[in-house]
C-alpha cells in the first residue's frame, strides 16, 4: 500500500515552488520512505534537506520526523522507538543528505542522534549569519529572498497550515512539514 499523500501550498517565499507534494509513512514503512526520499534526492543530490521534529507531549521523544526538499516533503510518525533495523534504515537515509537544514538544529540533532544512535550534522539557520542574535525563520528567509513576506512565514511557522486533504488532527504533522519545507527552501 503505498504513503498516503497530501498537498501544501504556499506564496510566502517568491521563485520559490508554490506547492509540495506530503507523503506520510509510519515507522513500519521506514524502508518505503528510504527508497522514496533516496529517488527524490537522486534527482539533486546536493539540495538542502530541511528538517523538523515534532514531539511528544511528555518527554524529549520524537513523535514526527519531516524531511523536506524543495517540493517534497516525507513525514515519518514514530509513535514508538525505533527498532535497531528502522534505525540502520534512518542511518543510510541520513548518510545521503549532503546539506541538512533546520532552525534550532543543534536541539533537533541531540534528539536524532540519541533516537537513531549515530552522528547527525547540518546547518542551523537561525544562526546563519555573523550577527549574535537568534533569527526568526522569517527574518531569514527574508534576508535570502527578496519580496518574501518576514510576518506572514512566522505566523505560518507557528500555527502551521493545514495541507489540502487533511483533518485537523493532521494539524501538528502539517506544522512539521511546513517547518521543513520551508527550511529545505
Amino acid at each position: 500500500m503505498p504513503p498516503s499523500t497530501t498537498t501544501i501550498q504556499q506564496d510566502e517565499i517568491p521563485e520559490e515552488p508554490s506547492s509540495a507534494v506530503v507523503r506520510r509513512y509510519s515507522l513500519k514503512r521506514v524502508g518505503e520512505m528510504e527508497a522514496d526520499f533516496l529517488a527524490v534526492l537522486s534527482e539533486d543530490p546536493l539540495c538542502a534537506v530541511g528538517v523538523s521534529l515534532g514531539l511528544a507531549d511528555s518527554g524529549p521523544r520524537i513523535r514526527t520526523l519531516a524531511l523536506a526538499t524543495c517540493d517534497h516533503v516525507f513525514n515519518l510518525a514514530l509513535h514508538r522507538p525505533p527498532s535497531q533495523a528502522q534505525k540502520r534504515i534512518l542511518g543510510r537515509l541520513f548518510s545521503k543528505v549532503s546539506l541538512l537544514t533546520g532552525f534550532e538544529l543543534p536541539y533537533t540533532i541531540v534528539l536524532l542522534a540519541y533516537a537513531l544512535g549515530r552522528d547527525i550534522s547540518g546547518r542551523d539557520l537561525s544562526t546563519f549569519d555573523d550577527d549574535s542574535y537568534r533569527q526568526t525563520p522569517g527574518a531569514f528567509i527574508e534576508a535570502q529572498v527578496p519580496f518574501a513576506s518576514r510576518e506572514r512565514i512566522n505566523k505560518r511557522w507557528e500555527k502551521g497550515t493545514p495541507s489540502s486533504d487533511t483533518k485537523s488532527r493532521d494539524a501538528f504533522e502539517s506544522k512539521c512539514a511546513v517547518r521543513a519545507w520551508f527550511s529545505a527552501m
